[in-house]
């Protein structure tokens, strides 16, 4: 792993997804899911030969999981280490792991030579239906790596139970740089016999959660007052 060069998907190809977002302010927050089209537009640049989807700024509602192809990236507005309380390209969801829980899939899965970049996720039900912040939702990882060369670039989680699995997959070349916020029982599970990989700039600080306002995040405030005693 070259850890003076960011990671790149197969090619310069960019294709900007349209789909509905909330934006604004005061806990405005998307009511439509868009994992159906996300994939659909993923999947879109996977068969142009590879490039990047860009997510304009706004906050999406993905409530299934979604795989990113070998050679693809997912990129949203930021181009920079961001917090909590920061705006920008934001992936909302309510996905729990289904019938299986904490044991199912993903929510963004990475396949061999994969990226997600600029991006916050959140996860929107992590103290609700009788969870709560003494015992809140368990749920799989957010992100995992699916093969080699996979690659998690400014990615911010602002509310969830566990950040990026590198270990449930040979993930050798791997490449992280920067992810903040506030996973609650994990930040990374690296493993699976993968060598070579490279990982810097981790900011899990327990102070972010005094900066999930719902002001700028679009987090309800349930959530904010669930994880925030400000």
């Amino acid at each position: 792993t070259n850890i003076a060069v960011h990671p790149k998907p197969a090619s310069d190809n960019v294709l900007k997804a349209d789909l509905a977002r909330a934006t604004g302010y005061n806990n405005n927050r998307p009511t439509r899911d868009v994992s159906a089209e996300l994939q659909s537009a993923l999947d879109a640049v996977k068969a142009a030969g590879g490039g990047t989807l860009y997510l304009p700024a706004g906050r999406y509602l993905v409530d299934q999981p979604i795989k990113v192809p070998a050679g693809v990236e997912l990129r949203g507005s930021w181009d920079v280490q961001h917090h909590t309380q920061s705006g920008g390209t934001a992936l909302f969801t309510n996905y729990d792991g289904g019938a299986t829980g904490e044991s199912g899939a993903s929510l963004i899965q990475l396949e061999a030579g994969a990226g997600i970049r600029g991006i916050t996720l959140a996860q929107l039900n992590i103290a609700s239906d009788g969870f709560t912040a003494a015992n809140p939702r368990k749920t799989p990882f957010m992100i995992q790596g699916q093969g080699p060369k996979v690659y998690i670039i400014n990615v911010t989680i602002a509310v969830g139970d566990k950040g990026i699995d590198l270990a449930s997959y040979d993930t050798s070349g791997h490449y992280v740089d920067y992810l903040g916020g506030v996973p609650l029982r994990a930040g990374i599970w690296v493993g699976g016999g993968a060598e070579g990989g490279f990982i810097r700039n981790m900011q899990l600080n327990p102070q972010l959660r005094f900066k999930t306002s719902g002001r700028r995040t679009g987090l309800s405030e349930s959530i904010h007052d669930a994880f925030c005693t400000v």
